[in-house]
């Protein structure tokens, strides 16, 4: 959850924090860690993993974004780490950074347990994460699971967080 990103104070945060994470392990929102810890008497509600942002993105500029992807994956070779990916283009990173330059850096993971995030941050979510499937299936390849949805490789999800609502996740 990003709770941080939506809200004007540290409280509400919290709550909603704190709500998110009765039914979820991962959390970025310390505050509501720290709310289930104080009133609940719970050590340790929830855990993050590394995340990019788009400033630890865009700090290498956009001849070196590739670069930037690469280092982070370096940087957390096992476990999962999420990355920012539309810091100037998401379908061009899909394709051609993650998809081609990366690929077998990606893949690599899944043999030390390590999962990439792809975070696609901008435009429509029902939209994007479907385009941004499609080429990421095109290069990595899909399986389609018992309920009929296609599924990437266990070294590779995609993850939005940005513009999701009850309305735009019924369309997700």
């Amino acid at each position: 959850d990003f709770y941080y990103h939506r809200v004007s104070r540290s409280q509400t945060a919290a709550i909603g924090g704190a709500a998110h994470l009765v039914n979820f392990r991962g959390s970025d929102t310390m505050a509501g860690v720290m709310l289930l810890r104080r009133y609940y008497g719970c050590p340790m509600a929830g855990h993050s993993i590394p995340a990019a942002e788009h400033s630890t993105v865009t700090a290498w500029g956009r001849e070196r974004e590739g670069a930037a992807f690469r280092h982070l994956l370096q940087q957390f070779p096992s476990g999962a780490v999420s990355v920012v990916s539309d810091s100037y283009d998401i379908f061009h990173a899909c394709r051609e950074l993650w998809g081609r330059e990366l690929r077998t850096l990606v893949e690599e993971r899944s043999l030390v347990g390590g999962q990439l995030l792809i975070r696609p941050d901008s435009g429509d979510p029902a939209d994007t994460v479907l385009k941004v499937l499609n080429i990421l299936g095109k290069a990595f390849g899909t399986v389609v699971n018992e309920k009929g949805y296609m599924v990437l490789p266990d070294c590779l999800r995609i993850i939005q967080g940005d513009g999701i609502d009850i309305s735009s996740l019924k369309r997700v």
